[in-house]
């Protein structure tokens, strides 16, 4: 076949796949089985019938806060759960029974944007934030052309770094909070400062204002406000993406008024009120869209981030567990996907899908670009009653020097459950087939089951706590690492960095560079201190000067998440050749620079024109502190770094 039409077919294969991707993922099917003619001769009649092309639809992301699947009226025929305008959209899209999240509110939100787990990030569970170098779904829908919105929580990172900030994550404009423990405003040095979260008066923040000020109401009235002033005023412009991510029902249990009066005057009657409350803002926006014009070229979803916290009801029933826990009750929350047109009501899907799927399927479903390597899947065959291919789910945290973890078989029938301490509690299992609501621990009957599982979660833990760079080295044996700026970057959370440096015979009595990121860290070598590691305000140093061959030199610790906040008690860590040869207590957070873009320079910086005397190998980073860590420790990466 010549050429030129080989790469027509392929650039109309590409506008027919975005064509009938919107439209639905069947009529794709009988379109990949026609002969490459065949398909030509379709599409030219396709094209002679298009005076223009159809415009993608605009997307509406409605994220909940800790709302349990027995918190909507439609999952249980819950009498308390009132829910009419949920359950209504519900019976309008498509209803997916077996979806999971995680178990507290960043690392969902991570997953939801990125289609990535939040491990690959760094969550255990707070992080800086998304790296801007990171795709999102909001980088992606902008890239097609859509306007991007991000109206309510964010809580996704540093509260105090720019780049955390959804401005930087692909959205044209913000208006919320950066996160609950700022709402209520409170200052210290003309500064916020975490405080106690709340939903009256709060204090907001805007791409146009990002130093924030206090709106006089309830918070839920303010934001959904917002998002149909933002509906409203989008009709008729380019295809638009909001995001819509309310603080309803989260704690603290602060009714409206109007709604609290509606209910018994208790603590279930308080939660119920907030619920009332979410269910009508939902109905709100949902209507907006209807008066607009613009509800048949919109497609919706509802979520939730987690399930919830079961203290003033039973939120989760009939599934056992509540938020922080690796239970279903905590991890199966309500999703609900409307597109008219071309999603069929009232449908309901029971295979496993995740919040990391909804990112794929939706920039599939509008002809964006999927970012390759996600772990999210496009789960638009699921509707039409096509299996999904089965994967694994993995979720894991370190807390207080321990670390917790959880595996959902890829099959979706067995969890795995580390939620204590192994020396403490062993291990449960939970057979998902025959007790769907994760009660009984069946882990006595299926030890063998439960190994598999534990060695599968540990190669993927080995495997996602690794920080990928760019690297790049030149022909004076000097290097430099960018990219995955946030987990490059010491000084929050957990970080490792171990680096091979052989060095010449005559060069070894001298003072060399080893490891730079300006403002916020270096690595040096000198005959009289041996490595000295600089991370802020702290000093190690190993002592002693190196001999010939390969020596493998480790940077590891733990650092506090919020700025403002003591430190835990961790320390900072060197280690040579497998061996701990300083350490210094973490009292406070370390004084290092906001800008985490600069490159990590290995060697010398480019502008010394100098030739680096040995040879130094290419950095391992990864996203723990190997001091508390199971699955990496120094003697390992002593291995793994000088080969031995």
């Amino acid at each position: 076949m010549p050429t030129g039409i080989i790469i027509l077919h392929r650039q109309l294969v590409a506008l027919v796949r975005l064509i009938l991707g919107m439209a639905g993922y069947r009529l794709w099917q009988p379109f990949a089985a026609m002969t490459t003619m065949a398909r030509l001769a379709l599409l030219a009649l396709i094209l002679a019938s298009c005076g223009s092309a159809t415009p993608p639809p605009n997307i509406l992301l409605i994220l909940v806060d800790d709302l349990g699947v027995n918190d909507i009226g439609i999952s249980n025929n819950n009498p308390m759960a009132r829910t009419p305008n949920i359950d209504h959209f519900a019976n309008e899209g498509v209803r997916f029974t077996r979806h999971y999240t995680d178990t507290v509110c960043s690392p969902s939100r991570a997953a939801l944007l990125t289609g990535l787990f939040p491990a690959r990030l760094g969550y255990r569970p707070l992080p800086r934030g998304i790296s801007p170098d990171v795709v999102t779904m909001a980088d992606a829908l902008r890239e097609r052309g859509y306007s991007t919105y991000h109206i309510g929580k964010w809580h996704l990172g540093d509260t105090q770094l720019a780049e955390a900030r959804p401005n930087h994550q692909g959205f044209d404009r913000y208006f919320g909070f950066l996160s609950q423990w700022l709402l209520s405003g409170t200052k210290a040095n003309g500064k916020l400062v975490p405080s106690p979260g709340t939903y009256f008066n709060p204090w907001l923040m805007s791409s146009e204002n990002p130093e924030g000020q206090r709106y006089q109401g309830h918070l839920s009235d303010i934001l959904v406000a917002r998002t149909i002033s933002t509906i409203e005023a989008s009709k008729d412009k380019r295809p638009w993406f909001i995001n819509y991510w309310t603080y309803l029902p989260h704690f603290p249990i602060e009714p409206a008024p109007r709604f609290a009066a509606r209910r018994q005057d208790n603590p279930q009657g308080h939660y119920y009120a907030m619920t009332d409350h979410l269910d009508s803002n939902i109905g709100k926006v949902l209507n907006a869209l209807e008066k607009s014009g613009q509800s048949e070229n919109t497609i919706v979803v509802i979520t939730s981030d987690n399930g919830g916290t079961n203290m003033q009801v039973d939120n989760n029933a009939p599934f056992v567990g509540r938020k922080m826990q690796y239970r279903e009750g905590a991890l199966r929350t309500p999703l609900m996907i409307r597109w008219p047109g071309t999603f069929p009501a009232g449908k309901e899907v029971d295979q496993v899908v995740s919040l990391m799927d909804i990112f794929p399927t939706l920039a599939a479903a509008v002809g964006a670009e999927v970012p390759a390597g996600i772990d999210g899947r496009d789960i638009r065959p699921a509707v039409y009653d096509q299996p999904l291919p089965e994967q694994p789910l993995y979720w894991g945290v370190a807390s207080k020097g321990f670390h917790f973890f959880s595996v959902l078989s890829a099959d979706g029938r067995w969890r795995l459950d580390q939620s204590a301490p192994a020396y403490e509690e062993p291990a449960k299992l939970y057979d998902l087939q025959a007790e769907p609501s994760g009660a009984s621990n069946v882990f006595d009957r299926n030890p063998e089951v439960a190994a598999t599982l534990n060695r599968d979660y540990w190669q993927w833990h080995r495997k996602v706590r690794r920080i990928e760079t760019h690297y790049k080295i030149d022909q004076k044996g000097n290097a430099q690492l960018t990219g995955n700026n946030f987990l490059r970057s010491p000084g929050w959370q957990a970080f490792t960095f171990a680096i091979a440096v052989e060095l010449e015979e005559q060069a070894r009595s001298l003072q060399l560079p080893i490891a730079d990121q300006s403002g916020l860290w270096q690595l040096t070598y000198h005959a009289d201190t041996g490595f000295t590691a600089q991370i802020g305000q702290y000093q190690l140093n190993s002592g002693q000067a190196i001999d010939q061959g390969c020596h493998s030199v480790v940077v590891s610790g733990q650092f506090k998440t919020y700025r403002s906040a003591k430190a835990a008690g961790g320390k900072l860590r060197l280690y040579v050749n497998g061996v701990e040869v300083d350490s210094t207590p973490l009292t406070t957070p370390p004084e290092l620079s906001n800008n985490l873009s600069v490159p990590t320079y290995l060697g010398y910086p480019p502008s010394a024109e100098k030739r680096f005397p040995g040879n130094l190998g290419r950095p391992v980073i990864v996203s723990v502190d190997i001091n508390k860590d199971p699955a990496f420790d120094a003697k390992t990466l002593d291995q793994e770094v000088c080969s031995r």
